[in-house]
């Protein structure tokens, strides 16, 4: 099992399935975000939904990529990734109705660019 797979299987009891995806709720968001930097995986971006009576509609002011992050190493890039998000995120974690998906990389990925 990938490190990914690993970090989505935490939030899978309270994530909303959508096909092979898992959406974290808005409310667990930052917990998320701390469960990925425990994992030393980078976040790389990020889609947000508005989940209303069982629809998922695309949020395109909810959308974040941080796959152009200028970073020497990775530990820059990981640094960044993380204050990125959680800056963007903070503000929407009490809000009901999203739910995010999300684009993580290892050092394995980055090493390979």
């Amino acid at each position: 099992m990938s490190l990914e797979e690993k970090i989505f299987n935490t939030f899978r009891n309270v994530g909303i399935k959508s096909g092979e995806e898992i959406l974290i709720p808005a409310s667990h968001v930052l917990k998320f975000i701390e469960t990925c930097k425990q994992y030393k995986v980078a976040v790389q971006g990020f889609e947000g939904f508005e989940v209303q009576s069982g629809e998922i509609i695309p949020r395109m002011d909810l959308i974040a990529d941080f796959s152009e992050i200028k970073a020497k190493n990775w530990e820059g890039l990981f640094k960044k990734s993380h204050q990125h998000a959680y800056q963007i995120l903070l503000p929407l974690c009490d809000l009901e109705n999203l739910a995010f998906s999300f684009i993580l990389m290892d050092k394995g990925e980055f090493e390979k660019k």
